[in-house]
């Protein structure tokens, strides 16, 4: 039992012994009011009165309360102290701070599972200046997170209630990478039932859970194994271009990122080589995909750019596009 649990408990015990020593005199023949006041002062031992009146029966009862109640009031102060000098107090209230600002959170992401792979996602997040909240149900990698600042929720992530305390109507995207593949199937499965419009990214460990997860509702589905094994075969036949996208990934000028066209975008049905991207931001669009799936890589100058293509652009860290284009 922590102690708060203790605290608690004390508190409970003391609120009944005032509760059972108001009983008494009351059945010794005062009111309601003052056999309440009466054990209050007793127990508290903030002062006294005298009970003469009672007869010895009162003179009894009074002995009673003053050692049980002072017994119990000792107990309760002995924790609240305890509390207090263990610190747990100040954690109360910073849990409290932190339950606060994950409310407040919008666009945000979620992370389910702080294992390999979890960790390495909020690192990039954080370097990436991107908000996001940690559901983690292991008591141990609680000062790992705290260490590094990151808002979390311990708690078990396949439990609906903890995905809306970490706010699953206005996060942009759930990531689960819980090290179970079933519960990551159960996490999607309740993640698209509380939000259908969150993306859902899920790890997944064989290809039968892979299909299992896209009908629970994940946008995308990554294998680690595959993924690793790809980049092997890479390596082997492509080293050239894999050197490439490693040295552009950690080239800190270098940015690839994704740009929506919104319906107010100045840039629908203009064509590329009229929309001065470069020009304007410096940035080149490699890629555009199309709201209906088609992806067209190295675009021509006469592509139309149309509303809600995204288009994959490539540029110097910091650029970005007006707000009046995208």
């Amino acid at each position: 039992m922590n102690a708060q649990k203790k605290l608690l408990l004390a508190l409970v015990v003391l609120i009944l012994t005032v509760f059972a020593g108001a009983v008494g005199y009351y059945w010794l023949g005062l009111d309601f009011l003052e056999s309440t006041y009466l054990s209050v002062i007793t127990i508290t031992t903030l002062g006294m009165r005298d009970v003469g009146n009672l007869g010895v029966a009162g003179k009894i009862w009074t002995m009673i309360v003053v050692s049980v109640g002072f017994a119990v009031a000792a107990f309760a102060f002995s924790y609240l102290l305890a509390v207090i000098t263990s610190g747990e107090l100040q954690r109360v209230f910073g849990r409290r701070q932190l339950e606060n600002k994950i409310k407040s959170m919008k666009n945000h992401y979620i992370i389910c599972g702080y294992g390999r792979m979890g960790s390495i996602i909020c690192d990039n997040l954080a370097k990436e200046k991107m908000p996001f909240v940690v559901i983690e149900n292991d008591p141990n990698k609680t000062q790992l997170l705290e260490q590094k600042q990151f808002l979390y929720l311990l708690d078990n992530a396949t439990e609906e209630h903890t995905l809306i305390g970490a706010g699953i109507e206005r996060a942009k995207a759930l990531i689960a990478v819980l090290g179970s593949d079933s519960d990551n199937v159960y996490v999607t499965l309740t993640a698209r039932g509380l939000n259908d419009k969150i993306q859902i990214v899920a790890r997944s460990e064989s290809g039968d859970t892979e299909k299992n997860l896209i009908r629970a509702g994940a946008n995308r589905v990554v294998s680690p194994h595959h993924i690793g094994a790809m980049r092997i075969t890479n390596i082997l036949l492509h080293p050239a271009i894999v050197e490439f996208v490693d040295v552009a990934a950690r080239d800190v000028e270098l940015q690839v990122d994704e740009i929506e066209i919104a319906e107010d975008s100045e840039l629908i049905d203009k064509p590329l080589k009229d929309s001065k991207l470069r020009e304007k931001s410096g940035l080149i669009v490699v890629v555009i995909k199309r709201k209906d799936g088609t992806v067209i890589f190295s675009p021509t100058a006469g592509t139309i750019i149309k509303q809600g293509d995204l288009l994959i652009t490539i540029g110097k860290r910091g650029q970005e596009l007006p707000d009046n284009l995208s």
